[in-house]
């Protein structure tokens, strides 16, 4: 677990009843999942498709927006 202090500033932060505002809210934050899931297994399904196996589930849209242009095979890059 890793705990940090997360500060949002902002011109005006309303409370959600929006009666109070604030320039600056610090909050503590326990981060309980930072590991960073590693590839399991590669298989190949036929000529066009490869299963990859990750030590945790992920949403694809995500793995594909963190990493961008960087799946390559064999140093060719992958169009997905």
């Amino acid at each position: 677990m890793i705990k940090t202090v997360v500060t949002v500033k902002g011109s005006t932060i309303y409370t959600k009843d929006k009666l109070k505002s604030f320039d600056k809210v610090e909050k503590e934050v326990t981060f309980t999942d930072s590991t960073v899931p590693t590839v399991q297994s590669v298989t190949a399904k036929g000529n066009k498709k490869l299963v990859v196996k990750f030590s945790e589930p992920v949403k694809v849209p995500n793995i594909i927006a963190a990493a961008g242009s960087s799946f390559k095979i064999n140093g060719s890059g992958l169009h997905l």
